[in-house]
């Protein structure tokens, strides 16, 4: 009987604690999102970590709020630990795919946006489009352009046709020209280094 009234007064005051963690995050996400006041909903969030530290939406948006800031490295601290917490979770995955292409991280961008569209939920059509995107986008960074164009090709057919052309137009004007100049070298016979 008292470990139950125990855990009655635990799980209350649990509650207690989210709901005070949501009110912050939610104005911490109003700073960043409509006010564009990066130093609140930093300062905000990091109040919300120390009293909850499993706040995963938290994290998340903190490190929305690094990378904004250009701070990547601080970015990739959040989005690992959230990830830590939620492996499953695609939008943290495709964060952690942008903080490494940033960085220069080429290949485990890539690995980051495998795992995402692993990940993916099928009515995250946004999401789809967006990781598509990074993906070609890495592929071409890469040179690995026979990849590239195959995976457009493919992603092309999945995407609805206004999601098609918005997020997919760039990378396709830019592989084509990357293709041709390929081909231009190759005729002649130039290495590039």
């Amino acid at each position: 009987m008292i470990k139950s009234i125990k855990n009655i007064k635990n799980s209350h005051y649990d509650n207690v604690l989210n709901i005070n963690s949501e009110r912050m995050y939610r104005q911490a996400e109003d700073d960043f999102f409509y006010f564009f006041q990066t130093k609140k909903a930093e300062k905000k969030l990091k109040a919300v970590l120390k009293f909850d530290p499993c706040h995963i939406k938290s994290m998340k948006l903190l490190g929305d709020v690094y990378f904004t800031d250009g701070k990547t490295d601080k970015a990739f601290e959040y989005y690992s630990r959230a990830a830590a917490l939620k492996p499953e979770d695609a939008k943290i995955l495709a964060n952690l795919a942008s903080v490494n292409e940033i960085s220069g991280r080429y290949e485990i961008a890539l690995q980051f946006t495998e795992t995402a569209f692993k990940n993916l939920k099928i009515n995250d059509t946004i999401l789809f489009s967006e990781l598509s995107a990074l993906k070609i986008n890495l592929l071409i960074k890469l040179q690995k352009y026979s990849d590239a164009q195959k995976f457009l090709e493919n992603t092309n057919r999945r995407l609805s046709y206004q999601d098609n052309g918005k997020y997919t137009s760039i990378g396709y004007d830019i592989l084509k020209k990357k293709i041709k100049l390929k081909e231009k070298i190759k005729r002649l016979n130039i290495q590039v280094v």
